[in-house]
């Protein structure tokens, strides 16, 4: 199963058979958030994310792939009430994933947590904006 199908297919009442298709029981994952090691800790974290969620899509972009080593861009759009005021939030990211014998056994996602929790915050959100500004002017000069 590729890392695209995955997540189209993934859902709150079909992670727990989605992950043990696609990750090795002994697989490691990382994001901002978290940093987790096997099927079970991702099961549960996946289906945290899908349940406080009214809906959870994915495009994905470029995909290069290197050997069993491949990186996939992606755009992820949340629409969940207690976040941007329920309006769809969407999130760009990468993730690195390497299979073994066809199975996932490391996966990693970068995305910008920032853009995704601190600038939605008031105050926080003006202060966070104002410090990214200030750093490409400065490598900008």
């Amino acid at each position: 199963m590729q890392i695209e199908s995955f997540f189209q297919n993934a859902k709150a009442d079909t992670i727990a058979t989605l992950v043990p298709q696609f990750y090795r029981e002994d697989f490691q994952f990382r994001d901002p958030l978290v940093a987790l090691q096997g099927r079970d800790e991702l099961i549960a974290y996946y289906q945290k994310l899908f349940e406080g969620a009214d809906d959870v899509r994915f495009v994905f972009g470029e995909h290069l792939q290197d050997g069993d080593s491949h990186m996939l861009a992606w755009t992820m759009t949340v629409e969940a009430p207690h976040l941007n005021q329920g309006k769809p939030f969407p999130v760009d990211g990468v993730s690195h994933v390497k299979y073994a014998d066809g199975m996932v056994y490391y996966h990693r996602d970068y995305f910008d947590l920032s853009a995704m929790f601190y600038e939605k915050i008031p105050v926080v959100g003006g202060l966070v904006g104002w410090l990214k500004r200030r750093a490409g002017e400065a490598l900008h000069a």
